[in-house]
C-alpha cells in the first residue's frame, strides 16, 4: 500500500484527518508513527475546528520534506513557501475552502455538529475526500521533487 491507502485506512480506523495524513507519510520521512500520532491530534476536529485537518498533516508533511535547517533565509522559505501556495490552491479548488466547517457544511467542534455531520455522513464523504485529496496533492508534489533530484536539477532551496 501506498501513504493515500495508508491515510484512508488509518482515518477509517478513527484516527483524525491530521492524524491520517502525516501519519501515512512519517515513516518514509524520518517521523515515527507514533511521534506523528501525537504532533498531529490537536489538529484533529472537535480540537482545531478551523483549518481542515487533512490540510494541516499535508502542510507538516511538507515541512518534513521540503523543509530545511535553514529554511530562515528568504531562498530556502520561498521554495517551501512555494510548495504549501501549490498544495493550498489545489486543496482550495477540489474542496471549496481550506476551513473545516466550510468543507464538511457544519462546525464539528460543538457536539450539535459533530452528530449532524454522523447523523447526514458527512465525515465518511466530505472528509474523506480531503484526506484522499491531501495525499493525492501531496503524491505530485513530492514526486516532482523525486524527478527534479533524478534528473540533477539543482534547485536553490537545497
Amino acid at each position: 500500500m501506498g501513504p493515500l491507502e495508508d491515510a484512508l485506512e488509518f482515518f477509517e480506523e478513527g484516527y483524525g484527518c491530521s492524524q491520517a495524513v502525516l501519519g501515512a507519510y512519517a515513516p518514509t520521512l524520518g517521523l515515527g508513527f507514533d511521534q506523528a500520532i501525537r504532533l498531529t491530534a490537536p489538529f484533529a476536529a472537535p480540537l482545531c475546528p478551523d483549518l481542515c485537518g487533512a490540510l494541516s498533516g499535508a502542510l507538516m508533511v511538507l515541512g518534513l520534506a521540503l523543509g530545511t535547517p535553514d529554511c530562515v533565509t528568504g531562498q530556502a522559505r520561498a521554495a517551501l513557501s512555494a510548495a504549501v501556495d501549490e498544495l493550498n490552491e489545489r486543496f482550495r479548488l477540489s474542496n471549496g475552502s481550506l476551513l473545516c466547517a466550510d468543507i464538511v457544511g457544519v462546525d464539528l467542534s460543538t457536539p450539535e455538529g459533530m452528530q449532524r455531520a454522523k447523523n447526514e455522513g458527512l465525515i465518511a464523504t466530505r472528509c474523506v475526500k480531503a484526506v484522499r485529496e491531501a495525499c493525492q496533492i501531496l503524491d505530485l508534489l513530492l514526486a516532482r521533487r523525486r524527478a527534479d533530484t533524478n534528473a540533477g536539477v539543482i534547485r536553490e532551496d537545497r
